[in-house]
């Protein structure tokens, strides 16, 4: 489930093997950098559920994402392609795919879950977190954006 305030009380990036978690509320401005970076079409931010994030970064904090993928939408055309168009992928969250898809287990304690994201300094349970909930995000966009999944997928069934 979404936190409601998790996603606009920080931004969270990977990007190969390089992290950013962003503390949105806690800051004075906007860096300068990151509305030419969030707005290059060469750039494709993925996650569960993004547009909901994607909306919420625009609507508070006029941060405008280009491009974006969901991954339940990429794992549901890896899953179709793979099934011959039967329809039967349901809805995952970022647990559960990362299970199902890249093989890895994620913890996420609810205590970290449901804690509070809008505090001034993080610690580090949530820093953790969100760094791993970041990769996690990558790695599933980078796997099922690759054409060896879709093949792979196809063997599988």
């Amino acid at each position: 489930k979404r936190k409601k305030n998790h996603s606009t009380a920080i931004l969270q990036l990977s990007i190969g093997n390089r992290r950013l978690i962003f503390q949105l509320l806690q800051a004075d401005f906007i860096p300068v950098w990151l509305h030419p970076f969030l707005a290059d079409p060469r750039h494709t931010f993925c996650g569960v559920s993004i547009k909901d994030d994607v909306d919420k970064l625009y609507d508070r904090h006029k941060l405008c994402v280009r491009k974006i993928a969901d991954l339940n939408d990429l794992a549901r055309l890896a899953t179709i392609n793979s099934q011959n168009g039967n329809g039967g992928y349901k809805y995952m969250g970022l647990k559960k795919m990362a299970s199902a898809v890249l093989g890895k287990k994620m913890e996420k304690p609810l205590n970290v879950t449901l804690s509070k994201w809008d505090v001034v300094e993080l610690d580090h349970d949530q820093i953790e977190y969100a760094t791993i909930d970041a990769v996690v995000s990558y790695q599933l966009g980078y796997t099922l954006c690759t054409p060896i999944f879709f093949v792979r997928s196809q063997t599988l069934s």
